[in-house]
């Protein structure tokens, strides 16, 4: 899953998704973790839910069984 976020988005969008999707943080701890303005954060995150299906972003949702 996450080797088709990153050939369908472009790095920086597909690091935005797993921040966000994966990991679980806001918008705006996304923008001060990537060291971006918050405007880049919110333009790729409407640019993969435009480019990738809602099972793809639902699937990394899920929680991650932790070892």
């Amino acid at each position: 899953m996450i080797d088709s976020l990153y050939q369908t988005c472009v790095p920086d969008v597909a690091d935005v998704v797993l921040l966000r999707y994966r990991l679980g943080l806001s918008p705006n701890a996304v923008a001060d973790v990537m060291g971006v303005d918050h405007h880049f954060v919110a333009a790729g995150l409407q640019a993969a839910i435009r480019l990738l299906p809602r099972q793809a972003l639902e699937h990394l949702e899920e929680v991650v069984p932790r070892s």
